[in-house]
């Protein structure tokens, strides 16, 4: 086993965890929006009912999911409360070797940019962020949020991550990449980025299967909507911001894909060059000059650009070549089905086919940089 020194692991940052919020509906939300308030359906007939609208099919079978239930509810993993006890995270933090969690919610976090009333998905949003408000004040110095975003009204959302970074100290908000079925290159989301450039706080596209991406009308197993799901959903995403011209619009934004592993990136850039230099900035929504960086590939290797990556991905090193290990972003997912916890972090040390120096930019040095984070680790002495 790979050696791990106390300095390496005081500057991990988990560049995506997760919690479980814990969200009393009948106090958070106003009366006339209680009965479209999140609740748990069949896991055979589907998954949340939430504003009059089914989200997701069968849950994954794994036994950490409750059956039934009134009020939306997670069962975690036995013993690892972590999910919505912060005290109980910063233990399991430790045991993985972590010194900042930055943290993304459940189903209110991630479905409010989804649910068809705006007025409703806004209000999730809200008492979601009240929530983990609540969690990282336990130990804010270790526990960083990221705003949910209900993004399908851009000006209120904008207005929504400026309080939860000054209020709360949150380092980003985060949203789907499939708001409404709208191109995220469409000026009226200009808000929203234009908010997280002045804040200095980048805009994290995470995805959930609360969406049914590309295949979805074909499939209904949590298998085959969760495996394309994901990378499909960020090769989207990231061929709407880059192309559409977004970061040239707002030249200082940083922008992060979340939760699909970094592989997809490779195939991607490639793509996205041939058909840039083939067709040219005139056939692509939204784009009226060419881009300012030359070709797509050039902006997934700018700063404004970051990528989760997942521990055990063979293609990684092919990625570091590809895109630079200033890019990439260690995620433990902590704690859904498919995370590596207790040895996330070992996993990655005990690679023999990246650098020390490629390590420790992915464990740490990238996501201080994407969300600000060197003052908390100087808090902490490291």
């Amino acid at each position: 086993m790979a050696k791990r020194d106390k300095r390496q692991s005081s500057r991990v940052v988990d560049a995506d965890g997760h919690v479980s919020e814990r969200i009393e509906w009948a106090k958070a939300l106003p009366p006339e929006l209680l009965p479209f308030a999140p609740r748990r359906m069949s896991p055979e007939v589907g998954g949340i009912l939430a504003g009059g609208q089914v989200y997701t099919g069968p849950w994954t079978p794994v036994p950490w999911v409750r059956d039934e239930g009134s009020w939306f509810e997670w069962i975690s993993l036995p013993g690892r409360e972590g999910m919505w006890d912060p005290a109980r995270r910063l233990r399991d933090m430790d045991l993985e070797g972590i010194a900042v969690a930055v943290l993304f919610g459940g189903f209110a976090a991630l479905a409010a940019s989804v649910v068809p009333d705006a007025r409703l998905g806004t209000a999730m949003a809200r008492a979601y962020n009240e929530w983990l408000a609540g969690y990282c004040r336990h130990k804010p110095e270790r526990l960083k949020g990221v705003a949910a975003l209900a993004a399908q009204e851009p000006e209120v959302a904008a207005r929504e991550l400026r309080r939860c970074v000054k209020e709360y100290g949150f380092v980003g908000g985060a949203f789907p990449s499939n708001v409404q079925g709208q191109n995220l290159a469409d000026p009226r989301f200009n808000p929203i980025w234009a908010e997280a450039e002045r804040l200095n706080v980048p805009i994290c596209i995470h995805n959930s299967s609360v969406i049914r991406g590309p295949g979805g009308e074909r499939f209904t197993s949590y298998f085959s909507i969760k495996a394309p799901l994901d990378p499909f959903e960020n090769m989207l995403a990231s061929m709407a911001i880059v192309c559409g011209g977004v970061l040239d619009r707002f030249p200082r934004l940083r922008v992060a894909f979340m939760e699909s592993g970094a592989g997809w990136t490779l195939f991607w850039m490639d793509r996205l060059d041939d058909y840039y230099e083939e067709l040219g900035q005139r056939s692509i929504e939204h784009l009226d000059k060419p881009l300012r960086l030359g070709m797509p590939s050039a902006y997934f290797r700018s700063e404004q650009v970051y990528v989760a990556c997942e521990p055990t991905e063979r293609t990684l090193p092919l990625v570091v070549d590809a895109l630079g290990a200033d890019r990439l972003l260690y995620a433990s997912d902590y704690l859904h089905h498919d995370a590596k916890f207790p040895r996330s972090v070992a996993l990655i040390h005990e690679r023999k086919d990246l650098t020390i120096e490629a390590k420790r930019k992915v464990l740490g040095e990238n996501a201080i940089r994407l969300y600000g984070l060197a003052q908390s680790l100087r808090a902490r002495k490291v």
